[in-house]
């Protein structure tokens, strides 16, 4: 199984969404992945940086 890690926000995924619904029309095997879809880079920095999620830990 791939996982992917993609920062094209809501138009990336329904890109996506799309292009697995032609396959499937089509007849085509689908791979297996799990794909982790951030709105941008920085929000994906945010989310996965130590730094970030240490300083939300300190204002609860």
């Amino acid at each position: 199984m791939k996982a992917k890690v993609m920062t094209d926000g809501f138009e990336g995924h329904v890109r996506r969404s799309l292009d697995r619904v032609a396959k499937m029309k089509r007849g085509e095997r689908l791979e297996l992945e799990k794909i982790i879809t951030f709105a941008d880079a920085i929000d994906m920095q945010e989310c996965l940086s130590d730094e970030a999620n240490l300083e939300s830990q300190d204002n609860t």
